[in-house]
């Protein structure tokens, strides 16, 4: 009996691994037949639980070490330069059933981009991260891979201020920076 309960096991392991290998080659696909060609190699953006690179970028920028030990492990990374990229992935992952998650920046204080229970695609936008300031009109084009302090030294560089006098969290007031202060007064 226990023979039996030993093969069983051994060949739901296998039937396991070898669809999430076919989700995998799907995706990738996918996304060959969905991308723009001018974007940048499409095995310089994902990463799968094959990829020799995958536990490397998963771990690299997560501020809370608390999720790095998470059960829930995302299918497939996808580290995007280009918007049609993006756009790519919310269609391959539709069309695969998979949910999507964001890591913004590399860092994500509540844990969303972990937390599923369904197979999923997480899109870290940390190559998606210029900033652009217009003095003459006043405005920013910030990438949402960039992060505030980032934002806060172009700033400071651009209008040549004191940045020793200035609070870094004041512009999160009038940039619409999203979670950035629900996730810091709960430490302040």
């Amino acid at each position: 009996m226990e023979i039996y309960l030993a093969v069983f096991l051994i060949l739901l392991l296998l039937i396991l691994c070898s669809a999430s290998t076919l989700v995998e080659t799907k995706f990738r696909q996918c996304m060959l037949a969905q991308v723009d060609a001018n974007s940048e190699s499409i095995e310089k953006t994902i990463f799968t639980f094959s990829s020799s690179l995958y536990s490397q970028v998963l771990d690299s920028l997560e501020q809370n070490p608390r999720w790095l030990n998470s059960s829930s492990k995302p299918l497939i990374i996808l580290t995007p330069y280009h918007e049609s990229e993006i756009q790519a992935a919310i269609l391959c992952s539709k069309e695969l059933g998979m949910h999507i998650r964001v890591r913004s920046g590399g860092h994500d204080y509540e844990g969303l981009s972990y937390l599923c229970k369904a197979p999923f695609v997480m899109v870290d936008f940390i190559n998606m991260c210029s900033i652009y300031i217009n003095l003459a009109d006043e405005t920013a084009w910030v990438q949402a891979g960039a992060t505030l302090g980032e934002l806060y030294y172009k700033i400071s560089k651009a209008t040549l201020c004191d940045c020793n006098k200035t609070n870094p969290e004041w512009y999160a007031a009038f940039a619409d920076i999203s979670k950035i202060g629900d996730a810091n007064s709960k430490w302040i």
